[in-house]
């Protein structure tokens, strides 16, 4: 009972660090970042799209100035999904996505303890812990960037890694339940961390135990192919390709240096070293890695750290591919530079970095503590935010842009220069002759308009809708081809009716063979995951 009360004071103590330094989130209004908006505002959307039972996530109606946008088709949406929770129990949604925003922070820490405690002993748990949140390159994601879906995906890679490790040791229904579902939820929670989280996560496992949990990872692989497989395969349909096909990358390498330390900033990633935002591990946390190290070659400390060396590996790779030595593998590896920023990999440094500071305080215990003190006290004093802002909800509802840095998810038929002349047309229908148009009956949610239209002679009509593929048209009944191409507004949703009055259907569905195909497979395995915890075997507990 003792021992369980300790360990309940370590968890609050490593949640009240964490909120003191997350302090910003506890103020009024919503901290100002690089892509606070973008969050908010594609909350909103999804939370319309939730309304009208538009299943599974793809489009975003109010987004790109009323046109939409298949924002969800490419965008990881866990995080606004999970912000319902709190939405639905009456918080606004600046609220609702900071608290889930600090629960994944927080959650991280208390895992990493609650993890590595039965493993190394809880100095170095709660080691791992203080490094996770005084880490200065995931407060620059929430304070600098806001990319708040890779706090996330921080989270659940360190959950995954304690729920694999258990399974492993304990096979039973309800930890491999538990294991599916962390894992297809770290794969819908950002794009970037999944990719590179991914085979992290497959390698330890397999070393840890061969092949008990090669099923986890194919079911949950098959549970989130609905999200990953139109995401691959329909990229082409937008600027996507075109943006991240240069050289860009190349020119956004951090300097070692730059890892080391760069000053608390809120400018943004330049190229070559004129850098103005902040993406340093943190100088005292360096200090705490190399003392890992250096217990892991002490022949003292070698044979309690040597059995964890795929973490010394793992975290040596990412200081590679972070810097501009690795210049020549990304080339060999072109369809990578969707990770566009190689700094983004510093996230997986303050994961790994994490493990190596439990293994330090095991090997050097009171040093260790000694410069987590100081990193704390560190940053305490350089962490700031840039100041707050505050709007209502119907903002974010009506919020008009893409969400998106370099137009990456917009449909490749659309041309926002030409279109722009449509901006704040109130008519939903309209025709380029000049023709009027009278609509009747006009039903607009997410996924399918409906209207009657009346005209006195032939005419294509265009609705106020970015074309991508699998939206349909039908009058009266009848499928229509979808004009896309117009030269005057390209990338708008047109067809040809007759004269007289027609019932026109606008839908937008899972048709694509992507789509289709993702979703099926998806249902299968749903349905495997239901069989395998039929018949996998109950838990043996300890007699």
């Amino acid at each position: 009972m003792r021992q369980h009360r300790v360990n309940l004071i370590i968890i609050a103590g490593l949640i009240l660090l964490g909120l003191v330094i997350l302090r910003s989130f506890l103020l009024p209004g919503f901290p100002q970042t690089h892509d606070s908006f973008h969050h908010l505002a594609r909350l909103a959307n999804l939370n319309l799209a939730w309304h009208d039972h538009h299943f599974p996530f793809r489009w975003a109606a109010n987004l790109n100035h009323g046109f939409g946008l298949p924002i969800f088709n490419f965008y990881y949406y866990l995080l606004e999904l999970l912000a319902f929770i709190p939405m639905k129990l009456g918080l606004t949604i600046e609220n609702s996505l900071k608290l889930v925003t600090i629960i994944s922070y927080l959650g991280a820490a208390t895992v990493w303890f609650i993890w590595l405690k039965p493993k190394l002993g809880r100095l170095a748990a709660a080691a791992a812990g203080v490094f996770s949140l005084t880490a200065i390159y995931p407060l620059s994601v929430l304070l600098i960037r806001g990319a708040y879906g890779e706090t996330l995906a921080y989270f659940l890679l360190v959950v995954n890694f304690y729920l694999l490790d258990r399974l492993i040791k304990r096979p039973g229904r309800l930890n491999y339940l538990l294991a599916v579902g962390a894992l297809s939820a770290f794969l819908l929670a950002h794009n970037i961390t999944a990719m590179f989280g991914l085979p992290l996560l497959v390698i330890s496992a397999f070393l840890k135990g061969r092949f008990k949990t090669a099923l986890v990872f194919v079911n949950s692989i098959g549970l989130t192919l609905f999200f990953w497989l139109p995401l691959i395969l329909e990229r082409s349909f937008t600027y996507f390709d075109s943006i991240t096909s240069g050289n860009e990358l190349f020119n956004h390498f951090p300097t070692l240096g730059q890892l080391i330390y760069m000053p608390w900033s809120f400018g943004f990633s330049a190229p070559g070293s004129g850098d103005t935002m902040s993406f340093t591990l943190g100088p005292i946390h360096w200090l705490i890695i190399l003392l890992a190290f250096l217990g892991f070659f002490s022949a003292k400390s070698r044979p309690a750290l040597g059995r964890h060396w795929f973490f010394f590996v793992s975290f040596i790779a990412f200081v590679f591919l972070a810097l501009p030595i690795s210049a020549w593998f990304w080339r060999l590896f072109p369809i990578l530079n969707f990770v566009q920023f190689p700094w983004r990999l510093v996230l997986f440094l303050s994961l790994l970095g994490s493990y190596l500071s439990a293994l330090a305080a095991k090997a050097y215990p009171k040093l260790t503590v000694g410069l987590l003190a100081a990193a704390t006290i560190f940053t305490l004093v350089t962490v700031r935010d840039q100041g707050h802002f505050n709007w209502p909800d119907d903002f974010y509802y009506h919020y008009p842009f893409t969400t998106t840095t370099q137009l990456e998810a917009m449909p490749k038929w659309f041309d926002t220069a030409k279109n722009a002349e449509l901006y704040g047309r109130l008519e939903k229908v309209f025709s380029l002759s000049n023709q009027e148009v009278k609509t009747e009956q006009v039903a607009w949610s997410t996924q399918k308009h409906s209207y009657q239209v009346s005209l006195a002679s032939e005419d294509q009509l265009f609705e106020r809708t970015a074309y991508f593929p699998g939206w349909e048209v039908t009058v009266d009944g009848e499928k229509q081809e979808v004009i896309k191409d117009n030269q005057i507004y390209p990338g708008l949703i047109g067809y040809s009716v007759p004269s007289g009055s027609h019932n026109v259907v606008t839908t937008f569905s899972d048709s694509t063979p992507a789509r289709r195909i993702g979703d099926a497979v998806s249902l299968i395995s749903l349905a495997a995951l239901v069989l395998t915890l039929v018949f996998y075997p109950k838990e043996q507990k300890d007699h």
